[in-house]
């Protein structure tokens, strides 16, 4: 069906967002929060002819002991505005805390993600020149408050910061510079960074070999057929069963929407099947047909055993067929005497 209501909704969501737009947001709304939250804008027949995205992290849902949900309620206090719950469509993830809302895949992994932001602050605060300094100066000569702020200073000044790195400093008389290096536990706190990195891919159901440069094609190939197969399909799955649950029988019940199958084919593992199951279960046409060629003469014909013997052929065919090779080899070996 390529005219119908939903498929112009889906391709003109509303004046300011297009299709695109709509499914991007939905998912990373999802992703972000667990929660996505659709504004059917419905005709005079109950029919949506627009569709709005809310904001997750303002929308309320009214429980209910009846029908186990009353409604949405979006907005905080004073300001809310009220759904019902007929225009609003919820899509979540599942979470195991909640009946109502979902539970976003960061939440899994709030400590790994808490480790991840304060190490930014710490390099960031490191760079900076504010957390640790890279070195300090010494002297054994007395130094009064007022040199030493002006000295602090002029140090501050030359070569504190990002940008000044790499200038060479010039000592006065009697000071002496003396660097200041990490700490073993400081470097493994550092190098803890990839694991926290692997454990946060991981929840979003990611594989690190999609961003290591060292990944070669083999790897990086199946890190995209896994995400694909055990992550994106699902999320697949769960969006287009809640829009045939709640969308759909609202113009018919007998209709219903899905995703083209996103997972990469395995065609090394699809040539092997193809291979074993050629002139057995399928004809040499039919595999050639699979890979997008032209049928060949003779290649409609099924074969059984190691003996290439056509599927049908009575055993005194068979026989004939034999006799007759061996008198043409017979010919052919007088012919060429």
């Amino acid at each position: 069906m390529l005219e119908h209501p939903f498929i112009e909704l889906m391709k003109n969501v509303n004046p300011f967002m297009n299709s695109f737009e709509l499914k991007e947001l939905t998912c990373l709304n999802q992703e972000l929060t667990g929660n996505n939250y659709w504004y059917l804008l419905n005709n005079n027949m109950g029919l949506p002819i627009q569709v709005w995205l809310v904001p997750p992290d303002k929308m309320k849902i009214i429980p209910s002991k009846e029908e186990f949900i009353k409604g949405y309620l979006y907005g905080n206090g004073l300001d809310e505005v009220a759904f019902d719950k007929l225009e609003i469509v919820h899509f979540k993830y599942p979470s195991p805390t909640s009946a109502y809302y979902g539970m976003s895949p960061i939440s899994a992994v709030t400590h790994a993600y808490n480790i991840n932001e304060n190490m930014n602050r710490y390099e960031n605060s490191l760079f900076s020149n504010m957390a640790t300094p890279s070195g300090i100066l010494t002297t054994e000569l007395p130094i009064n408050p007022e040199e030493h702020k002006r000295m602090s200073t002029e140090w501050n000044q030359r070569y504190s910061g990002v940008n000044k790195v790499g200038k060479t400093a010039i000592l006065t008389s009697g000071l002496k510079y003396q660097p200041i290096t990490f700490s073993p536990r400081e470097l493994s706190f550092l190098s803890g960074r990839k694991v926290t990195k692997e454990e946060i891919a991981n929840a979003f159901g990611q594989s690190v070999a999609l961003y290591d440069k060292d990944a070669n094609r083999a790897n990086a190939d199946n890190a995209t057929y896994m995400f694909m197969r055990d992550t994106i399909g699902p999320r697949h799955r769960r969006t287009e069963q809640k829009v045939n649950e709640q969308i759909l029988p609202r113009y018919d019940e007998r209709l219903f929407c899905a995703f083209e199958n996103c997972v990469p084919e395995d065609r090394e593992f699809l040539h092997k099947v193809r291979i074993e199951s050629t002139n057995k279960l399928i004809t040499v046409n039919e595999a050639r047909a699979e890979m997008g060629k032209d049928e060949v003469e003779g290649g409609d014909q099924l074969y059984v055993d190691s003996m290439s013997v056509p599927i049908g052929t009575r055993p005194e065919e068979r026989e004939l067929e034999e006799l007759s090779k061996k008198i043409a080899e017979r010919v052919k070996e007088k012919l060429n005497a």
